[in-house]
């Protein structure tokens, strides 16, 4: 009966070591798993910084490229005035009804389309806000895959473990918020490039009309 109870507690200490390599394997997976989550995470926040970054040097070129076209437009507005004083000159010896230079008249735009838009005007980049987004994380130091260094104990690993967790969390609110800006930036270009859109074809228009206006007095 002796030897059978030895027998018995060996094999029942062999099945408890066993448990214990699979429970501890079982570990050691699920840390490299987090290891990977949170390398996979800064990699996305890496990924949608850089895309906010530069979406935001986009639109401020953007707005240069406004502000420039309302300049071209307040030109031409002052060369048109000019134009109508010559062609007033110009008309005191023909029928305003049948001048050709009377007939030329630019298609009148939106009056909305000029307006001065506040948001495109103060819209400029900024480099101290390229860290806006990191502020709200407290990134650990990352394992390197050559050397991978695991706790001594289970008690390390678990605790490894969990703050992969709350630091995988902490990454998801991140890129929610990242996100939500990459969208209302892209929002506010495709607004940006509709209205260059729109102010370009009403300069072409009255640059088209000057020119044929001109033409008839030369």
């Amino acid at each position: 009966m002796g030897l059978e109870k030895e027998i018995a507690s060996v094999q029942s200490q062999k099945e408890l070591d066993s448990m214990r390599l699979q429970a501890k394997r079982k570990r050691i997976a699920t840390l490299e798993s987090t290891r990977e989550m949170v390398n996979l995470f800064h990699q996305c926040e890496d990924a949608g910084i850089s895309t906010w970054v530069n979406l935001k040097r986009q639109d401020a070129t953007l707005g240069r490229v406004e502000s420039k076209m309302d300049q071209m437009h307040s030109n031409l507005v002052t060369a048109d005035k000019t134009l109508v004083k010559i062609e007033k000159g110009e008309r005191a010896c023909c029928w305003c009804s049948f001048c050709p230079s009377c007939k030329s008249k630019p298609k009148e735009d939106n009056p909305n389309l000029w307006r001065p838009v506040v948001a495109a005007k103060n819209r400029s980049w900024d480099d101290n806000k390229e860290g806006h987004f990191r502020l709200k994380s407290t990134p650990t130091p990352m394992i390197s895959e050559k050397d991978p260094q695991l706790p001594k104990d289970s008690i390390g690993t678990e605790t490894e473990i969990d703050q992969n967790l709350d630091q995988v969390s902490i990454m998801v609110k991140n890129l929610k918020t990242i996100a939500l800006e990459v969208g209302q930036e892209v929002t506010v270009g495709n607004e940006q490039l509709d209205r260059l859109n729109l102010k370009t074809a009403s300069n072409v228009r009255t640059i088209h009309s000057m020119t044929k206006r001109v033409k008839v007095l030369v």
